[in-house]
């Protein structure tokens, strides 16, 4: 069982750049996969990025607070994982790779939550790039079938807008849905 994509997507997070501003979004779309059949919705004021090997959806945000080219992004990766594999068992194998890859990882909160039918991790945790800037991420870990998905949203974790930030991102990735 592989858990570096999802360690590769928090890495690819980080350098996400553009000058949007934080406007509200009144309207949402939704995006599914064309082959793996999964959806998740975002405001209409996100992008759709493209043709990062190993992620699946790539949505770029406003601009975060505190980071100039900084966005709030939302990702999506998947992992084959063997049949009968727990949602525990692979947040605690993704969360071990996220310790011995990450400086200064910490974790914020975890919770356990359904998507559809579908038990699912919730983890919040902060760490820090090479260049000292930490930040904040969220993490949606399921299984579906013989798939393990992993729905990583990221800000700056000294953002003077973190609430908002963190309740937009959660908003996007509670969206997901599996097929």
């Amino acid at each position: 069982m592989t858990f570096r994509r999802g360690v590769v997507v928090a890495i690819f997070a980080v350098v996400i750049a553009s000058s949007t501003v934080l406007a509200a979004s009144p309207a949402w779309l939704k995006f599914t996969h064309p082959e793996l059949g999964f959806s998740v919705s975002y405001p209409e004021d996100w992008m759709l990025a493209g043709g990062v090997a190993g992620v699946d959806f790539v949505a770029l945000g406003p601009q975060v607070a505190g980071v100039q080219g900084m966005r709030l992004n939302v990702n999506i990766t998947h992992d084959p994982v063997p049949a009968g594999t727990s949602v525990d068992v692979y947040n605690t194998k993704s969360e071990e790779a996220l310790k011995s890859t990450f400086s200064a990882y910490r974790p914020v909160q975890t919770a356990r939550l359904t998507i559809g039918t579908l038990p699912a991790v919730l983890r919040q945790y902060t760490w820090k790039r090479n260049d000292g800037i930490e930040l904040y991420q969220l993490q949606l870990l399921t299984i579906d079938s013989a798939r393990g998905y992993v729905v990583t949203g990221t800000t700056l974790a000294g953002s003077s807008h973190l609430k908002g930030e963190t309740k937009a991102l959660a908003n996007i990735m509670l969206t997901f849905r599996p097929h």
